[in-house]
């Protein structure tokens, strides 16, 4: 019989030194996971928080893991646990989108759309050289929820960028799913006004 070349690898076997790559493969398990499996996740998590790690990793191994433990907690519809480490971590991490993207992904899973709107308006005001990304963000919320003249209204503020050809085409076609042939052709006046203006291509 052959050697088993690949033996079984148990937490009690592993010398504290090594905690801390176990604690990055876990979490890198979690992200292949993403909401399915959350039980093994839940397991992997407790392995990537566990006590005496923090020194042992590095600021973007640790951010990491925060940011999937507050996915984790919405996959597994821990709602206020959701909201709370997503509050702290918009704190720590003021210049990444992903704690606020979380806090609103959860209040539209809480059906709860119109909070979900307000926090990435309010974050958006505060972080501008984030405002076409969030904005995005929320007209594909407001999508979600059949609202397409609220998604179009949002794409028409990003400035400039509302004429870029694939969001004219997307607000063209959302206005036509909605029969709305006036709003459809307005845009494309509005478009073929501001490229004739600007002299975009003949440059």
């Amino acid at each position: 019989m052959e050697a088993d070349l690949h033996p079984s690898v148990h937490l009690e076997d592993i010398r504290p030194s090594d905690m801390a790559v176990m604690a990055v493969l876990s979490n890198n398990i979690i992200t292949l996971n993403k909401d399915q499996n959350v039980f093994d996740s839940k397991k992997r998590m407790k392995t990537a928080k566990a006590d005496g790690l923090k020194h042992k990793l590095t600021a973007a191994q640790q951010r990491c893991i925060s940011l999937n433990e507050g996915l984790l907690h919405m996959y597994t519809n821990q709602s206020n646990q959701c909201h709370n480490l997503a509050q702290k971590l918009m704190k720590e991490y003021p210049d990444i989108d992903t704690p606020v993207l979380i806090e609103a992904a959860q209040y539209v899973k809480d059906k709860d759309t119109t909070k979900a709107i307000d926090v990435l308006k309010a974050y958006e005001q505060s972080h501008q050289s984030r405002s076409v990304s969030i904005k995005m963000v929320m007209a594909q919320i407001y999508l979600s929820q059949g609202h397409v003249y609220d998604a179009c209204d949002t794409l028409k503020t990003m400035g400039d960028l509302q004429y870029k050809p694939g969001v004219v085409s997307a607000m063209v076609t959302l206005y036509l799913g909605q029969e709305d042939r006036e709003q459809a052709s307005k845009v494309l006046t509005q478009a073929i006004t501001w490229y004739k203006k600007n002299q975009v291509g003949n440059q």
